[in-house]
């Protein structure tokens, strides 16, 4: 960890600290919350403070290309706290509330990447309802009403199969391919993300990522034909998570 890091992490936390004794606004976040925002090169942050009901999962996710350093740490009222360092991308901390409380959450990377680095802080439970779009009934995982209906991507299970979309006609084609015995021989690694498996969308030449992380979710990472970041994660037990969307 450079100096410059550690120096933002001690200026960032003084100003986390006094933020969660000052108390913020008092809406119990109980359903989801997304927040998200890109940047480029080196940068820090402090999210916060929210209220948040006792279970609720908060999962931080930071991406950017190679050459990150970043740090994710996440405060709460009670004393509660959770700290992770990571020189890979992508970096994910998750936390679920063991009672009610505020949280405060610090993001501080450096980057000699050109990629935006893009950060999104999600807290579990929403049930929202969108219009039926029926392109999302075939299968896939990625078939939320809301924030699938134009996904550059289609995701399927078994082995995991991607299609690239194309913006304009709504096609698909198979940019990538897993096969389950590549997801066996990898397993669940224990210390950074791994690389399963990449592509290109067919109609729009934009890259396509598919990751292993250490907390034994798959996570893809894409971007719209207009550069907007579409990240999605989902685990073996049928969970699922829109980062960026």
């Amino acid at each position: 960890m450079t100096f410059k890091l550690l120096l933002k992490l001690a200026a960032v936390i003084a100003l986390a600290v006094i933020f969660l004794a000052v108390g913020g606004e008092q809406t119990v976040l109980a359903g989801d919350c997304d927040f998200q925002q890109s940047g480029k090169g080196d940068d820090l942050l402090f999210f916060g403070p929210k209220y948040v009901a006792k279970g609720a999962t908060i999962r931080v996710t930071l991406t950017a290309g190679p050459g990150l350093e970043s740090l994710i740490i996440l405060l709460t009222e009670f004393g509660d706290y959770r700290f992770s360092f990571s020189d890979t991308s992508p970096h994910t901390l998750t936390y679920k509330m063991p009672k009610s409380g505020e949280i405060g959450v610090i993001l501080a990377w450096e980057c000699s990447c050109d990629p935006l680095n893009t950060f999104v802080i999600h807290i579990s439970g929403c049930s929202e309802a969108g219009p039926p779009a029926m392109n999302l009934f075939d299968g896939r995982i990625n078939d939320h009403q809301g924030r699938d209906v134009a996904a550059p991507v289609a995701i399927y299970e078994g082995s995991i199969k991607v299609y690239g979309i194309d913006p304009a006609s709504g096609d698909g084609w198979l940019d990538v391919d897993i096969s389950a015995e590549t997801i066996e021989s990898v397993g669940i690694p224990t210390d950074a993300p791994v690389l399963l498996g990449q592509g290109k969308n067919h109609y729009t030449g934009i890259d396509i990522f598919v990751y292993r992380l250490p907390t034994g979710e798959f996570q893809l990472n894409t971007h719209y034909h207009d550069g907007k970041p579409y990240i999605f994660a989902w685990d073996t037990e049928k969970n699922k998570w829109h980062f960026a969307w």
